[in-house]
């Protein structure tokens, strides 16, 4: 069962011509300062109508890029930067760790080590988005969890470049 059901003509041209010529769509959409930025089901054109079982909270179309924009907050580029800066980590960490591992039994044991942080900083990585956006409208609980996760996971990259650090300080 497709999570998302779009209803679709078979004519699109038509479609696109009935969406500029609407009068409920297009005129009332730029006194949008008077106007609530969100709206009810019923409010919505045709297109937008994918999902009968939610009655309200619908944005309404803005028919433009840039006043889309805004609707994205900083967190949520944060939170997903987190979840793709724990994939890069953990990409880079393996890659050198493969290519490295043929040098030296101390050289492999480090390298592995790093190996082992890059999936711990992208399991720390994905569970910020999840919790996140699991836990949305209770902020308390995502805090807790996010910080939770954060703080075992830094303890286990420090227990595992616990022994590099001993190396780099004698």
């Amino acid at each position: 069962m497709p999570l998302f059901r779009r209803k679709l003509s078979p004519n699109l041209t038509s479609e696109k011509m009935s969406l500029v010529n609407d009068n409920d769509c297009v005129e009332d959409n730029f006194d949008a300062e008077n106007r609530s930025l969100t709206c009810s089901f019923s409010e919505l054109p045709h297109w937008l109508k994918d999902n009968v079982d939610i009655f309200t909270g619908y944005r309404r179309p803005t028919y433009s890029y840039i006043k889309s924009y805004p609707s994205i907050t900083p967190w949520d580029f944060l939170v997903q930067y987190s979840f793709l800066a724990g994939v890069l980590l953990c990409l880079t960490f393996s890659t050198l760790f493969h290519s490295f591992m043929c040098h030296s039994e101390m050289v492999c044991a480090n390298w592995n080590r790093c190996d082992y942080c890059g999936i711990v900083f992208l399991s720390i990585g994905s569970v910020i988005p999840i919790s996140y956006y699991a836990f949305y409208c209770n902020r308390t609980i995502s805090i807790i969890y996010i910080t939770l996760v954060s703080v075992l996971g830094i303890a286990t990259v420090c227990k595992l470049c616990a022994h590099i650090l001993c190396l780099i300080l004698i």
